[in-house]
């Protein structure tokens, strides 16, 4: 999934598990679960008649670079059976660079060296 190119509505993914089983017995439904304190489950729309999986939100790279989660399909006799789903969310070119600071002044010798450092700046990412 890219953090800004996969728009909310998007599917992901249409989980499927069939059961021989007839009747109720057969009727399959779906359960998708995130680990206990995580924070990623506004991200999906989940359909638990048809297991349709929707992106409803963009998650953030820079946050969330791994969304783990548990798809559980379940027949009407309480038989079950679960799949491990790892969402890997794709950078994007969506932050600008940044200085440390507003403005940088130094003050320089008028006898110093030629190459010597002067001034020091860290840049990093918004």
């Amino acid at each position: 999934v890219s953090e800004t190119l996969t728009p909310p509505g998007t599917v992901l993914e249409r989980f499927s598990a069939s059961d021989a089983d007839s009747g109720v017995y057969g009727i399959v439904t779906y359960a998708i679960d995130f680990p206990l304190g995580s924070q990623h489950a506004h991200h999906f729309s989940f359909n638990a008649t048809s297991g349709v999986l929707v992106l409803a939100s963009m998650p953030d790279y820079e946050t969330t670079p791994i969304i783990p989660f548990v798809v559980t399909a379940m027949d009407g006799g309480s038989r079950d059976a679960s799949v491990v789903v790892t969402v890997y969310v794709s950078d994007s070119n969506d932050n600008a660079p940044m200085f440390s600071f507003s403005s940088f002044s130094a003050h320089v010798l008028e006898q110093t060296a030629n190459a010597r450092v002067v001034l020091a700046m860290k840049i990093g990412r918004a």
